[in-house]
């Protein structure tokens, strides 16, 4: 007859732990390679600023002498970034208005910040903190939610 070695409870544990965290550590692997293969196909174009314990990502375009816009700012829609608008509308506009390209947090290179950027207004707060810091006092925009923190400073753009 033949003797079948029994495993510890020890043991036992240790290989439904390996079998649970090998999947999670290839997912994590996978996610990282693609992560890495997305940020060399699309390299970022714009600069990080600091916005209170986060970095969002933005293109400034600086307001020309001759400008007959009001400083515009574009912010893409819920799957997008910053790439959506500056193809659509930087050569279009180049020359005629201050521009500010953002990518809203969570999105393209913008870290996500906290839990109130889970909602408009939270993102809307930190745009309008980025544009203190990039020095613009107004601008138009497309986004109609942007309007907690300071009216003035960001209305909708004539249509």
């Amino acid at each position: 007859m033949q003797v079948i070695p029994q495993l510890s409870l020890v043991e036992i544990m240790l290989a439904e732990v390996s079998a649970l965290l090998a999947p999670l550590a290839a997912a994590i692997g996978y996610s990282t390679y693609k992560a890495r293969q997305f940020e060399q196909a699309y390299p970022n174009i714009g600069e990080l600023t600091d916005v209170g314990g986060y970095r969002m990502n933005a293109v400034h375009i600086e307001r020309p002498e001759n400008a007959d816009l009001p400083a515009l700012v574009f912010i893409h829609g819920a799957s997008g970034n910053l790439l959506d608008q500056v193809v659509a509308f930087r050569a279009a506009l180049e020359g005629r208005a201050e521009m500010l390209f953002v990518d809203r947090p969570g999105h393209g290179y913008s870290e996500r910040g906290g839990p109130e950027n889970a909602v408009p207004s939270g993102q809307a707060d930190a745009i309008a903190s980025l544009m203190e810091k990039r020095g613009i006092e107004k601008g138009d925009h497309c986004r109609p939610f942007l309007r907690r923190r300071d009216h003035r400073r960001l209305r909708p753009a004539p249509s």
